[in-house]
């Protein structure tokens, strides 16, 4: 049986990106996935976070980077498909790499994460061609992309995050029920090479978990909710 392949994506650096991927990577191995990040970023931050985790405990997660020739991501992401429940691939922050769009052509979801504010908004629109792109050459296929813009790094109470939302609801593609706060434990988790599931920020836990839930259901992926193990 062939993974899920869920592509994280977007034109702009800082919108939080690589720890959402490593976020959702957790999330799904606690609900019984086999899963694999694929960092296809020459800054290799899903590699350096994975190698920060200690020895014993390492990051549930396996991550692999694939550097691959341009245009041909998705040949090197299917040598992994058959060995993997789901595949999370951690895109370049270019719009002009041909990356992202090398990853969708056969990916199931495209996850776009977007800081609330209006700079990375306009930034976005670049991103939603490609991903328009990809899903034309897809329907020609008879195959299906799914899409999703999340709020990330959204401040609690913001006017702002309030009036971003308001317009990502109307900007053409499906925008995610769950959003993820700007927390400190989510920047505490890249220095200890963990997630926020090992951390103490049960709001923190809870969000990403509520996010992993919403993709599950998009792409079909049986989830398992965790259950912590009883102390003896």
């Amino acid at each position: 049986m062939r993974a899920k392949i869920v592509v994280l994506a977007n034109q702009k650096g800082g919108a939080g990106k690589t720890t959402l991927t490593m976020m959702l990577a957790a999330a799904f191995a606690r609900a019984g996935g086999k899963v694999l990040v694929v960092d296809a970023d020459k800054q290799a931050s899903a590699q350096g976070w994975a190698a920060a985790a200690p020895d014993g405990k390492p990051f549930p997660a396996a991550v692999a980077g694939l550097l691959a020739a341009p245009g041909t991501l998705h040949r090197e992401i299917l040598k992994f498909a058959s060995d993997y429940d789901l595949i999370l691939v951690d895109c370049p922050p270019s719009v002009e790499s041909t990356v992202p769009e090398s990853a969708m052509g056969i990916a199931d979801l495209v996850v776009i994460p977007l800081v609330p504010s209006p700079v990375d908004l306009a930034s976005t629109y670049g991103i939603k061609e490609v991903v328009m792109r990809a899903m034309a050459v897809r329907q020609e296929r008879n195959e299906q992309l799914h899409a999703l813009l999340v709020v990330n790094m959204c401040p609690s109470r913001s006017k702002l995050a309030r009036d971003v939302r308001t317009e990502l609801e109307s900007f053409g593609l499906p925008l995610a029920t769950s959003r993820i706060g700007e927390r400190t434990a989510f920047r505490q988790s890249f220095l200890d090479g963990c997630s926020v599931f090992e951390l103490r920020d049960h709001k923190a836990r809870e969000e990403v978990e509520a996010l992993a839930v919403e993709i599950a259901k998009i792409i079909s992926f049986p989830w398992k909710p965790h259950v912590e193990p009883q102390a003896a």
